[in-house]
């Protein structure tokens, strides 16, 4: 088992998810930022994505069964797709 930190900004992760293939982990913040880091590539859980458009902390991540799309829920009452 491989584990490491994760350099996550934007205040404390309140939800994470897998992507179905297993190459994407998605993470969503208390401020309303969800990050997304890429299993698979030189250097372990590089960081590839910033997502914003949340106001509050991000309480559910879910991928597409094809893992293309990332939903997420917010505590500021908003789904975002």
């Amino acid at each position: 088992m491989n584990v490491q930190p994760l350099a996550v900004q934007g205040g404390t992760v309140c939800s994470l998810a897998w992507s179905p293939d297993g190459k994407l982990l998605a993470s969503g913040c208390s401020g309303g930022s969800i990050w997304v880091w890429e299993h698979e590539v030189p250097e372990p859980d590089t960081r590839v994505q910033r997502l914003s458009g949340h106001t509050d902390l991000v309480t559910g991540l879910a991928f597409a069964p094809d893992s293309a799309q990332l939903a997420s829920a917010s505590f500021d009452g908003t789904l975002l797709v």
